[in-house]
């Protein structure tokens, strides 16, 4: 005989899901400091992630249009917020992808396209790194 319900497995499933997935959330939030905290060369570069996260973003262009030099703008972007460059940039992918997959009906591959992964298998995996769920599985259990 099960030790536990099935019911109440589910149910206890659904919660460890819906926490892990608020744990992600702020984690992503607390390893990327306030823009008010950060250099203004760094808030600069976060703030190019933010409106063209859709587009591929190179720390080199990056570092050429805010006038640094990449290895510059590598460590001292590391040194403010606790994260490499593309860290960031596939972080902020993933939450953009997550509100996506969580407030339209869009497929999961125009929601990696809209959020600028070149691929589908890069998304899932991205995603499922940060989020530590399938895009699928997250819209699955949001539904339930």
């Amino acid at each position: 005989a099960p030790v536990v319900a099935a019911r109440r497995r589910e149910a206890v499933s659904r919660l460890l899901v819906s926490a892990s997935e608020h744990l992600a959330s702020l984690v992503t939030t607390s390893l990327i400091r306030p823009p008010d905290v950060l250099p203004h060369s760094i808030a600069r570069a976060c703030q190019l992630v933010k409106t063209e996260f859709d587009r591929p973003l190179p720390i080199r262009d990056v570092a050429r249009r805010i006038g640094m030099s990449t290895g510059h703008l590598s460590r001292l972007f590391h040194q403010s917020t606790g994260l490499r460059f593309v860290e960031y940039v596939a972080r902020f992918r993933a939450e953009r992808a997550r509100e996506l997959l969580l407030s339209s009906g869009l497929p999961v591959q125009a929601v990696a396209r809209q959020c600028g992964f070149a691929s589908v298998s890069q998304f899932n995996r991205v995603f499922r790194s940060v989020h530590r769920v399938s895009p699928r599985a997250l819209r699955t259990h949001a539904r339930e």
